[in-house]
């Protein structure tokens, strides 16, 4: 079934509330964020559902790196956002050193939706389990949709991966979420 692009930007903008509101609840305090289009459901989430720290870093190396000392002050999971492609590549470095060090990090990645994976879209790569067994945990989740399943899920996978980020072998855990225009 095909979504008219209200429908799509409705479930864009529903999906980016419940994201923020349950990060909240969890009590994620801060998130480092590196701009890009396609992650705009969470940021734009974020900044209206939640009064959680948004820090805007235009280099996802540095954000990751910021992140990882933030988490290692805290002790608590703090997340990163990046865009689709090879934004979260740039990550790579913070996670090696969070998962040998047994840091919390929420790793939340945007994604191309199924049907503009493996067709030559620009800035595509294959980012499910992109950081193999430097994650404790990889959530893929579909696009977002206005239905309560959805809602439930998401709520069910952001509530796992906090706790799994704190858990007996504590350390990043990634979720991709992919997302359709318009965002």
């Amino acid at each position: 079934m095909k979504q008219s692009p209200d429908e799509i930007a409705n479930a864009n903008m529903s999906f980016g509330s419940y994201f923020a509101k349950t990060l909240k609840l969890l009590g994620v305090e801060k998130i480092f964020f590196s701009p890009g289009s396609r992650s705009t459901p969470m940021v734009i989430g974020i900044e209206r559902h939640s009064n959680i720290d948004l820090i805007p870093v235009l280099d996802e190396r540095t954000a990751g790196f910021l992140a990882l000392g933030q988490s290692k002050r805290k002790n608590l999971p703090i997340g990163l956002i990046c865009t689709s492609g090879s934004a979260l590549t740039h990550w790579f470095p913070a996670i090696t050193e969070a998962s040998h060090s047994g840091v919390p990090l929420l790793l939340f990645s945007a994604d191309r939706p199924p049907e503009l994976q493996n067709c030559g879209a620009g800035q595509t790569i294959y980012q499910e389990n992109l950081f193999g067994d430097f994650v404790r945990e990889f959530y893929q989740l579909q696009v977002p949709q206005t239905n309560n399943s959805y809602r439930d899920h998401l709520i069910s996978v952001l509530n796992s991966a906090y706790q799994k980020s704190l858990g007996i072998n504590p350390g990043p855990i990634h979720i991709n979420f992919p997302f359709r225009e318009p965002f």
